[in-house]
This record gives structure tokens, sequence and C-alpha cells, in this order.
């Protein structure tokens, strides 16, 4: 009986288990789990240390590795991070929200990093076809060239697209005249018309843009006029400025006040402005009109009617 008890007195020996670092431990001690194995030195770059981490804890504890969180990045503006954790989900098989890709367009054009929206620019072109046959995604990037200046791209894009809206045409319009190229922006209103597209507000600042740098007074002049008479369309304030200011370019400095004593809207800050650049005569009262607009809801007065009337 004694002898078949003996193994009760004999030490117990504990199975040898490999347990997982405590989550709580310091980083350095985190690393030490993998340090030998995985060659870690002190003259690694810090990235590569912190991607080694997360990969290391992630296969002791059987988890995925936590992703910086792309929507945030791209809130928060960090486009470069936001690059990096695309290309991460790209290589693990993945794609990024069309939502994201437009919003990160946005920002490489707000923030004026063509560098950064020419990567995203690639994302696209190499990307499943939810992002290439996208018309908002492709009319973003047209945007973003040409509010940076690379008005060659944003043209190759456009012609490029397989199915174009009203948003397209108004974008590539707007972003060549913005640009000083109005002979080019005229024949993408042709070509827009051309194709049964019905032009807009928008459009007709474009087109009224143009004008200005090319200097054809009388093709704007026909434009504002097919406005309302052929679409409908009612000027408003932004047509009336573009036009006074190609009115004032082209020496026509009583067509100009003409134009401004006829609106039927209260001439804003911006007209005063860019009436009085152009007149000829500073002196307050010699054109009808105070030297400095009295404010933005100032109405125009005729020579020797008294003080401006306001609008009740």
């Amino acid at each position: 009986m004694a002898g078949s008890l003996s193994f009760l007195s004999q030490p117990r020996i504990r199975p040898v288990t490999k347990r997982p670092p405590n989550p709580s431990s310091s980083f350095l001690e985190l690393l030490n789990v993998s340090s030998k194995s995985l060659q870690v030195t002190k003259h690694y770059d810090l990235a590569v240390v912190s991607r080694v981490y997360r990969r290391e804890i992630a296969s002791v504890q059987g988890e995925n590795p936590v992703k910086p969180d792309f929507k945030r990045l791209c809130k928060e503006r960090k486009v470069e991070a936001a690059l990096e954790t695309m290309d991460e989900k790209e290589r693990n098989g993945g794609s990024a929200d069309l939502l994201d890709i437009v919003k990160l367009i946005q920002i490489c054009a707000d923030l004026k990093l063509l560098e950064a929206g020419k990567k995203v620019d690639g994302y696209v072109m190499r990307s499943s076809s939810k992002f290439k046959s996208s018309v908002v995604v492709l009319n973003n990037l047209v945007e973003m060239y040409c509010k940076l200046g690379d008005t060659n791209r944003a043209r190759e894009i456009f012609e490029q697209m397989g199915a174009r809206n009203l948003d397209s045409w108004n974008k590539m319009l707007l972003g060549l005249a913005e640009n000083k190229e109005g002979e080019k922006a005229l024949e993408i209103f042709s070509q827009m018309k051309g194709d049964g597209i019905r032009p807009d507000g928008s459009s007709f600042a474009g087109v009224l843009m143009a004008c200005v740098c090319v200097g054809e007074e009388k093709e704007g002049q026909k434009h504002f006029e097919s406005m309302s008479r052929d679409y409908g369309i009612t000027p408003t304030a932004e047509h009336y400025e573009v036009m006074v200011d190609l009115l004032g370019r082209t020496g026509k400095i009583a067509e100009a006040e003409e134009l401004v004593s006829n609106m039927p809207v209260d001439p804003n800050t911006r007209i005063w402005e860019t009436l009085q650049k152009y007149s000829k005569t500073r002196a307050q009262g010699q054109l009808g009109y105070p030297l400095s607009p009295p404010g933005p809801e100032a109405r125009w007065h005729e020579k020797g009617k008294g003080q401006p009337q306001h609008k009740s």
C-alpha cells in the first residue's frame, strides 16, 4: 500500500507552456519577446521596430494588429499616413471606400499637395473598375488637377472618361478658365453644347471667365444675353461681376456702368470694386457713384440724384 502511494511524495513537475506577454508590460519588455528571433537591434528605424512589435504581439496573442483608422486620418488631414494605410490595405487584398478616396482627393486639392494627389490618382487607375468608372471620383480628380495647375492631366482624365455628367463639363470648363486657358475653355463649352449637354449657371460663369481671359467682349456679351433668352437662367451677382470685369478690361467703361445701373439685384462690394478699378475718373461723384462703395447692399444711383438708395 505504501509503495503504491509513493508517487505522492515526489515533487510535481508542471508542464512548460509559452505564455503571452502581459499587455500591460512596457514597450521594451514586449519587444524583448522577439528581439532574438527577429534580430531587432537598436540600429533599426523606429517605424520598423514599431511594425515588428505589432506583428510579434499579434502572433503571440493570436490577434490582428490594430491599424490606423483611415477615416480618422483623412479627417485630421494626415495625407501621407492615410496613403500608407491605403497601400497596406491594398497589399492585403483590400481596397479603400469610394467616399474615402473622394475625401482624400479633396484634401490634396485644398492643401496643394500635387505629389500626394498623383499617388491617389495612381491608386485609382490601377484599382478595380469601381473607382476608374466612378464619375464622382474622376470629376474630383479633374478638379484637383485644375486647382493644382496641371490642366494637361486633368484634360487626359476628362477625355478618357467613359461617361460624363454636367458636373464633369463644368469642372473642366471652370478649371481651364481659372488657369487662364480661355481658348481651351471656350472649346470645351462648344463641345459641351455639341454633345447635347444643357449648360447651367456654373457653365456660363466659366465661359464668361474664359472670355475675360481672351478679351472677347462681344463673345461674352453674346453668352451673357443667351443665358436668360435661350436657357431661362437668371444672371447672378457672380455673372455680373465677370461681365463688368470683361467690359472694363476691353475699355467699355460706359457699358459697364450702364450694366450695373440696370442690375435687377443690389450690386455687391466686389462689383463696385471691379467697376471702380477700371474707371478713368476717380473723383467721387463724377461717375455717379461713390469712390468707396457704401456697402454690399448699396444700390446704384445716377449722377445728381443724391445718396444711394438702400433696399428696404
